[in-house]
């Protein structure tokens, strides 16, 4: 049984030749295929042996229509990049088409085999979403009854040679009633393969039945430097590099990164400060002023704080709460703003905020005892700092508490650059709940909040 894997690029650069490669250690007994979206113009030399190069020009020329240039009918339709291959070269039995943003980690061989197997002409992951809410319907609600739609996901895509005819033959009759007005609207591909093939009889499959495709979705992506930790999953999408990555999760929403449980603090601590932090501090910083402020990154004197943690942060995640909530917390609850202080991004900004208090504090429950080697206080630096006076408690059970610090300063005390307030513990101190408070009357706002430390009972 002969395959071919279609490697979709519309650009080029050092994360997508890193990408190539890592397809390259899956293809097995597969030929591998390049095919460059030239529709902005041509790429360059490609480092591969076949590479088609292709543009909505060249889809045009060979009859098929581009319905609605504005939303890069070549790209967002995953069918089109297989048809100068069917075109152009000798048949496959099967085809797979990968996108740039995409990984496969499992054997292709073994997967095209079980699928080949069970006689399936096509597999892409499944949406489960209601079809009225989504993206794609409106490009065929004419063409298909919204009954019929099977919305798939198709980064990752698998297709029979039949599929592959059967698909293109449809698409050029479609393009002829388009051109010839007989139609006036053309399905995207997420509208159309898996629903075109269905409803003629052609055996449609989901991606999860064939491997692990539980970091396979349109969003949020996954960064890069986290593949090492995701080799269980069979099929990844989308992977990013560091700042495009980091672009894209703080791309709207922002007030999700403080969120309860939110992905996105997750994904972006996995990132490099100098990636994530010009992207999301500039945003932050304004996010609820009437005016915003000019700023630029170049601004900061400081170096950004790149120092990797000594071991895991034990508090992250881990239920907090504070003396109160003000007009500025994010939250509505003081358990869901003293939150985010240990999401475990530092940002730049506030990850909660007291009200006025006498005095304001903070406080985390590590939820077990633990030996505490260190703790990591990170100052907001979008506003003047108020940490002149600064005290640490820890307690065992949140009654008794010991003062392990009384700090006292000028205030300038550093965070996302700069260097944070760092208060090591000599191997005796053991806690579950750490607190932070002023000395004086005021409001209590930090960035972020780190703890280290074993789990007692390791070292007992």
């Amino acid at each position: 049984m002969s395959h071919a894997v279609l490697f979709k690029i519309y650009s080029l650069d050092s994360f997508v030749i890193r990408q190539l490669e890592r397809l390259k250690a899956r293809v097995g007994n597969s030929d591998l295929f390049v095919i460059v979206d030239e529709t902005k113009g041509p790429l360059g030399p490609i480092p591969h042996d076949r590479v088609i190069r292709s543009s909505e020009a060249d889809m045009i020329r060979r009859g098929f229509v581009d319905a609605d240039p504005v939303s890069a009918m070549f790209w967002h339709s995953a069918d089109y990049s297989l048809y100068p291959l069917i075109e152009d070269h000798p048949p496959y039995d099967y085809y797979v088409a990968v996108e740039y943003d995409a990984v496969i980690n499992g054997d292709l061989d073994e997967i095209i085999g079980g699928i080949a197997a069970q006689k399936v002409d096509f597999v892409g992951q499944r949406i489960d979403e209601p079809v009225s809410q989504w993206g794609w319907t409106t490009t065929c609600d004419t063409i298909y009854d919204q009954a019929n739609l099977r919305p798939y996901l198709n980064a990752i895509s698998f297709y029979s040679l039949r599929a592959v005819r059967h698909l293109r033959e449809r698409r050029l009759e479609l393009s002829r009633r388009f051109r010839d007005g007989e139609i006036t609207q053309f399905p995207m591909s997420e509208a159309f393969i898996a629903t075109e093939l269905e409803l003629e009889g052609y055996r449609v499959g989901n991606l999860p039945d064939f491997g692990d495709a539980s970091r396979f979705t349109w969003w949020p992506p996954s960064p890069e430097v986290e593949l090492p930790e995701l080799q269980e999953c069979t099929f990844i999408h989308p992977v990013l590099d560091g700042e495009h990555c980091a672009e894209s999760l703080v791309r709207y929403n922002l007030h999700e990164i403080f969120a309860p449980d939110s992905i996105r603090p997750q994904r972006l601590a996995k990132l490099s400060p100098r990636e994530y932090i010009p992207r999301i501090f500039p945003a932050l910083m304004n996010q609820n002023r009437k005016e915003p402020i000019p700023f630029a990154m170049d601004q900061i004197s400081a170096p950004l704080f790149e120092q990797p943690d000594p071991s895991p942060n034990i508090a992250v995640g881990k239920p907090a709460t504070q003396s109160s909530i003000s007009f500025a917390s994010r939250w509505h609850s003081v358990r869901d703003d003293a939150g985010g202080a240990v999401n475990g991004l530092v940002t730049g900004t506030y990850g909660f905020h007291t009200g006025f208090d006498s005095p304001p504090w903070w406080m985390v429950d590590l939820e077990r005892l633990y030996r505490l080697s260190s703790v990591w206080v990170f100052n907001r630096l979008d506003a003047p700092s108020n940490l002149q006076h600064l005290r640490l408690f820890i307690s065992a059970d949140g009654r008794d508490w010991t003062l392990s610090l009384d700090h006292r300063s000028n205030g300038t005390i550093g965070g996302a650059w700069g260097q944070p307030l760092m208060i090591e513990f000599d191997g005796t101190a053991i806690a579950r709940f750490v607190r932070i408070e002023l000395g004086n009357q005021g409001f209590l706002h930090l960035d972020q909040v780190k703890v280290f430390g074993e789990p007692a009972e390791a070292n007992a």
